[in-house]
């Protein structure tokens, strides 16, 4: 008696697939919803730490630098120096950078009451001391917007400058007793460059930034931290977690954004954790169906191999007869012939469309007169074309009183002309030039070039064996010459889309001038010293420093 072949017993592997899908995914909901709020919060409160102790630092460092202009601004000696009774004030203590140096000052400033400077010494960072005896302009500016707001307490902030943010202290100047009305201003600033912000990130252990806000951010963003400071946090991916602190000037405006970014090591190294118990938990699932699985080997698993490594075949050799039949179950059996009925109805339908597709694209991109590249192909070869690396002549050719020809002798031979001209210019030509049929009797040639004087050397090259040439047939010997204008690329110190488009018109406004210059002559327009600019018009081109060069 005939037994009918075997089938798959798909529903216990059905059920094993859901029920290890469904164990897992609940081990993973159960681990992720103890584990990432927890981390959550610990990293938030880290994160917290962080924040508080970076601005805790400039917070000091901007006290220390207020308490030092509060110091100088109430000292009768710099009262009296401002009010000219105090000649020896300068020399006995301002000749000296020490008081600078040991604040890591960058500008300290004596400035009289209408505005301007008394004394100032300026040590802008990364330049030799007194190398500025003036304020920079954006130290005036800064000065004439902060002096209208100075009241007793003074003034501080910070002013984004070429240097860097800048950190002031702007102080009225009276007596210690504070009793005498102000005779004048007493300025203190020092750049958050570098080397402060590396000293600070050392202290914190973490990279950070200092910026002053532009405009005033979003509040609603933040939540309070201490006093007249914001702070919130975000994170970069799950890599990196970053922390924002505002500081508050007196009238509740951002003075100051101090930004952090902390690698997630917690939560990288829970993530480690638990993918070691995913692990474990998926070697136990695979111990507890080893039994099915050797079963599932012999019926599905080793045939669906054999198939597979059939049709890896059949896709490099695309050869139907690499594909195996399977006999191990009636549904594997049934699929193999399908599959093998399949790659033969693929095989021939493949390579009948190849052949199409070649046939349709040399088509499109070539001229069927001609076989020279055509427009289409030109503009997918210059999408394709790496400007930084290109040093081109571009090469606009145009065959000179070609009507009379197709008017004389018919349009045959026109046709006829045309054709010689191609195949003699593929034969002054390297394989990898280019060389297109713009339309009618205009040809254009794109070749490696670097100077003028090769380029020179290029067209005059191909003017001389055009001209040197035969062309047309036996009942008609034609002497044919053309008009060539060339430009080369890149036009400017900049190598850009805009630069090949400007190469392009240049070389159709120089054939042109060659045409009107009495044709059989060449004619090279060139960009000088000038970026080139996406679309111009020939009112144009002495701004855009164009140059021309014509035969001799």
């Amino acid at each position: 008696m005939q037994h009918p072949a075997k089938t798959i017993n798909y529903q216990v592997a059905f059920s094993m697939g859901v029920i290890w899908v469904v164990a897992m995914g609940l081990l993973i909901a159960i681990l992720l919803s103890a584990l990432l709020p927890q981390l959550h919060r610990i990293e938030e409160q880290q994160m917290r730490q962080h924040l508080v102790r970076a601005i805790s630092l400039v917070q000091s460092d901007l006290k220390g630098m207020q308490a030092f202009a509060k110091d100088w601004s109430m000292w009768d000696d710099a009262y009296n120096f401002m009010a000219d009774t105090n000649p020896d004030f300068v020399r006995v203590n301002l000749l000296t950078d020490a008081p600078m140096r040991d604040f890591e000052l960058n500008v300290m400033s004596f400035i009289k009451v209408q505005g301007y400077e008394k004394w100032t010494r300026i040590m802008l960072p990364g330049l030799p001391p007194d190398s500025y005896h003036v304020f920079p302009a954006y130290l005036d500016k800064l000065k004439f917007e902060e002096l209208p707001k100075v009241d007793r307490e003074g003034v501080q902030g910070l002013k984004e400058t070429p240097w860097g943010p800048l950190l002031f202290c702007l102080e009225p100047i009276t007596n210690s007793a504070g009793t005498l009305t102000p005779n004048g201003y007493f300025l203190v600033a020092r750049w958050l460059d570098e080397h402060y912000l590396r000293r600070l990130s050392e202290k914190v252990a973490l990279p950070m930034s200092l910026t002053s806000p532009q405009e005033m951010p979003d509040l609603s963003l933040y939540t309070p931290l201490g006093n007249n400071t914001l702070f919130r946090l975000g994170y970069e991916g799950w890599r990196h977690q970053w922390g924002e602190v505002l500081l508050l000037d007196d009238r509740g405006n951002a003075s100051l954004q101090l930004r952090l970014v902390s690698p997630r090591d917690m939560l990288l190294g829970s993530g480690q954790a638990l993918l070691i118990v995913l692990a474990g938990t998926l070697l136990i699932c695979l111990l507890c169906g080893l039994v099915a699985f050797v079963r599932l080997q012999s019926i599905v698993l080793r045939p669906l191999h054999a198939l597979m490594e059939g049709v890896q075949r059949y896709h490099i050799g695309s050869d139907p007869v690499v594909l195996p039949l399977i006999d191990s179950s009636h549904e594997l059996g049934v699929l193999s012939r399908k599959i093998r009925d399949l790659a033969v109805r693929l095989h021939l339908q493949h390579r009948t469309l190849q052949l199409h597709s070649q046939r349709m694209e040399e088509a499109a991109n070539l001229d069927p007169l001609t076989q020279c590249f055509n427009r289409r192909y030109l503009d997918s070869w210059q999408e394709r074309l790496e400007y930084r690396h290109q040093h081109l002549l571009v090469l606009t050719i145009d065959l000179d009183y070609f009507k009379q020809i197709n008017d004389r002798h018919g349009h045959d031979t026109g046709d006829l002309v045309l054709i010689q001209f191609a195949d003699l210019m593929r034969s002054q030509l390297r394989h990898d030039e280019l060389l297109v049929r713009l339309g009618g009797e205009e040809f254009l040639v794109v070749c490696e070039c670097r100077t003028r004087e090769q380029a020179r050397a290029i067209t005059e090259r191909l003017q001389q064996a055009i001209a040197m040439a035969p062309f047309g047939n036996d009942k008609a010997d034609i002497s044919v010459t053309a008009s060539m204008g060339f430009s080369l690329f890149p036009p400017g110190p900049e190598r850009h889309a805009a630069g090949w488009a400007l190469c392009l018109k240049l070389a159709d406004m120089a054939v042109y001038r060659a045409k009107t210059s009495g044709r059989n002559t060449w004619v090279g327009m060139l960009v000088e010293g000038a970026d080139p600019l996406p679309s111009f018009n020939g009112d144009e081109l002495q701004s855009l420093g164009v140059v021309e060069l014509f035969k001799p």
